[in-house]
């Protein structure tokens, strides 16, 4: 995953614009306030022109699905051969999780 930021950052750095971060909404139980338990959020930094992959299957029927590739057209949207379609935050509450605390996040479903 240190690759992947890494990549992200060196893309980020290359396009022009002002970039704007989605942090992700996280809720952690039980809330210990631990400082590692703050290191479990995530947040996603954007900017347009950048490319992005979905990592969940969005809508199958116009080929929104895990892997699909897209571009930032404006923040709050994005563009797959030329469609805009809007991205939602997902909701994800891993099982069997080696953290101490169970935690519930809502993000964007993309690297």
């Amino acid at each position: 995953m240190q690759v992947v930021n890494k990549v992200n950052d060196f893309v980020l750095l290359r396009i022009p614009g002002e970039s704007r971060t989605y942090p992700s909404s996280d809720k952690i139980y039980p809330a210990s306030g631990n400082i590692e338990e703050q290191s479990l959020l995530y947040s996603s930094e954007l900017k347009v022109g950048v490319p992005i992959m979905l990592l969940r299957n969005i809508n199958r029927s116009v080929d929104l699905c895990n892997c699909t590739e897209l571009v930032v057209t404006k923040l709050g949207s994005s563009s797959s051969v030329g469609q805009h379609c809007f991205i939602p935050r997902v909701e994800v509450s891993p099982s069997g999780s080696k953290w101490p605390s169970n935690f519930r996040r809502r993000q964007f479903p993309i690297k």
